[in-house]
């Protein structure tokens, strides 16, 4: 069966296409039963082997492993229950999303859409990986109007190597071994709450922040990536320690691209490495 329907509240009274195998009507408890469907609208492309929709409740229940499609993510689950009131998706145990336009990739076990605003909640079990970076953390936030994903919450970071935050044309300047070495080397941060621009590249570490590579480790309240300078800023309580040899001080500004750092502000070790040419 193919019909064009218009759904009670759905997509603020737009029309939605449906196809499916089978239609099952009640009118009286004001139910209904779709197996096989496919859902179309301008917002989404909902993909279900079985929907129950509650038109009292204005909810429908999609299972076993429905899917969506729309132009900036394609994610499933085990179930989805769509809320036509609130117009939200939510999507419990085994949840797998693919967001597009940043090739990033994200588990839980719970996931809330806003489909108005295109705008995604996750939290228990949440994991993400994307081009050698992979994070954990209790909760995680996506705005497709701004491109920034926030985790929360206990996030625990590995990148498989530090040349992941370079441009391949500043990695192919470097020439100090020391550095070449280091950024074949995976890095591990720890953090309260971290952003990531997946517009611009750049990424924040906020609260308790520790960053740990091989015999190097550094401390600080926050730390800030910016992509377009390939810069890292230590802010807050810093502390680093490389070889056995130890910095505190309030700030530090890393240049990735130039191979240098400088320490500012209440400085008790002053440390400023360049390349060696």
């Amino acid at each position: 069966v193919t019909a064009l329907i218009k759904l009670e509240n759905i997509q603020k009274g737009e029309f939605s296409k449906l196809k499916a195998k089978t239609i099952v009507i009640r009118n009286n408890i004001k139910k209904a039963y779709i197996e096989n469907a496919i859902i179309t609208n301008k917002k989404l492309t909902l993909y279900s082997d079985n929907i129950e929709i509650d038109a009292n409740q204005k909810l429908a229940k999609c299972y076993p492993y429905p899917k969506i499609k729309t132009p900036f993510l394609e994610a499933k689950a085990t179930t989805f229950e769509i809320n036509y009131s609130q117009n939200t998706l939510m999507g419990t145990n085994e949840v797998d999303i693919f967001l597009k336009n940043n090739g990033a990739k994200i588990k839980s076990d719970y996931m809330l859409f806003y489909i108005d605003k295109d705008r995604l909640e996750l939290k228990e079990n949440v994991k993400i990986s994307q081009k050698g970076k992979f994070s954990t953390a209790e909760k995680l936030e996506y705005d497709n109007s701004t491109g920034q994903i926030v985790l929360r919450n206990n996030v625990k970071t590995i990148i498989e190597k530090g040349s992941a935050f370079l441009r391949e044309d500043t990695i192919k300047k470097i020439r100090n071994a020391e550095t070449k070495k280091i950024l074949q080397s995976g890095i591990f941060v720890s953090c309260d709450n971290f952003y990531m621009n997946s517009v611009n590249g750049d990424a924040t570490a906020e609260g308790s922040v520790l960053i740990l590579q091989k015999n190097n480790r550094a401390k600080s309240d926050n730390a800030f990536f910016a992509e377009n300078s390939e810069t890292l800023t230590l802010n807050g309580n810093v502390y680093v320690e490389k070889n056995k040899q130890w910095l505190k001080t309030q700030k530090i500004i890393a240049s990735l691209s130039k191979e240098e750092f400088e320490a500012v502000g209440n400085v008790q070790s002053e440390i400023k490495i360049k390349r060696k040419r």
